[in-house]
């Protein structure tokens, strides 16, 4: 357990976390939403500080967090925790989200350790996913200052809801996000579990990451069927994207599968998936992507210009033509971030 750096007191010993957008105000031995974040006598401690479930992390592909522009290939050490500041009704991880285990019973890693893991994994780079990443931003910190100096890339894959204060803290450290924008309305938020979240705060988050941190930016937005699978909101969430983020952000349009209290509806269509990377293309988005599909033409990556497979992925294999980001028939930009860009990308 460790006292969190991200929270406000007030005269009556109740605090206000400012690590996610909740915003929470916690009274005197009370937690948070997230039920990671405690109030004790008048301060905000982090109980879960370090537990990592499963007491490790796991290598994965680059791809799977999805992340298709950043380090294609690559392979990146996956770690998550318990508790989550979201209770989506198709959490694939509900399992660790939606449940948190006593402080005494998680055995504590300390972020060199996980460093050493990553490294010794043969990893490009560590995450912090499978569940909400803003509930602990103070440990990914911790984590994320000693990244650069053994070589490893950082990312987190996150609903967006970190503060801009959690992103000032882990800002300087983090070289990638995946946001999940599950939806573009409060109703659509409230139709997957989502209650009192402004879907303009996780926006704006996503937009400050870019702009102020430099942080590398892929949207993803998981098709619900009856859910958020409209034209309308499809279509908006591409808008928004071409508009705020910048027709080069990639964007990732997910299959559903049945889960947790979603079980009883059926796999998205994939005429309904396709029908949303076209919408994508057509507002104006140069990358859309389907994922969840065992086989797709649109999951390669083509050049907006000439049309030409830059990089192809199939079946776990992935093969990258592009040379410092560009395209190798007709040189125009991709805004894929590889290795032989990797010192100048912080910049770009």
């Amino acid at each position: 357990m460790k006292e969190a750096k991200l929270w406000l007191g007030d005269d009556k010993g109740n605090v206000t976390c400012i690590a996610c957008v909740r915003r929470c105000v916690i009274p005197p031995g009370r937690v948070g939403f997230c039920r990671t974040r405690e109030n004790r006598d008048g301060k905000l401690m982090s109980p879960f500080w370090g537990q990592v479930v499963g007491g490790s992390g796991t290598l994965d592909p680059i791809e799977k967090k999805p992340l298709y522009h950043f380090y294609p290939g690559t392979h990146v050490y996956s770690v998550g925790g318990w508790g989550c500041n979201f209770l989506c009704a198709m959490c694939q991880n509900y399992h660790i989200a939606h449940a948190v285990p006593k402080p005494d019973v998680a055995e504590t890693v300390e972020p060199m350790q996980l460093i050493k893991w990553a490294v010794e994994s043969g990893a490009s780079g560590i995450a912090f996913t499978y569940n909400e990443p803003a509930r602990w931003p103070e440990y990914i910190q911790d984590t994320f200052k000693h990244a650069a100096s053994n070589d490893l890339y950082t990312v987190v894959v996150t609903n967006g809801s970190f503060t801009r204060q959690a992103l000032d803290h882990i800002g300087p450290y983090t070289d990638a996000m995946a946001v999940d924008i599950k939806a573009m309305t409060d109703v659509s938020l409230s139709k997957i579990g989502v209650e009192g979240i402004d879907p303009d705060d996780i926006l704006d988050s996503t937009v400050y990451a870019r702009d102020r941190w430099g942080m590398h930016i892929e949207c993803i937005t998981n098709v619900i069927p009856t859910v958020n699978d409209s034209d309308e909101e499809l279509t908006a969430t591409a808008t928004w994207i071409r508009d705020n983020l910048g027709p080069r952000v990639p964007w990732h349009v997910t299959r559903f599968f049945p889960a947790y209290r979603f079980s009883h509806l059926m796999p998205t269509d994939l005429s309904v998936l396709e029908r949303a990377y076209r919408i994508g293309l057509e507002v104006g988005l140069m990358f859309v992507y389907i994922g969840n599909v065992a086989s797709s033409s649109a999951s390669a990556t083509y050049c907006p210009r000439c049309q030409s497979v830059v990089i192809e992925r199939s079946k776990g294999h992935i093969e990258n033509r592009s040379v410092k980001g560009q395209c190798t028939k007709c040189g125009e930009y991709l805004g894929v971030i590889t290795e032989d860009i990797r010192s100048e990308f912080r910049e770009c």
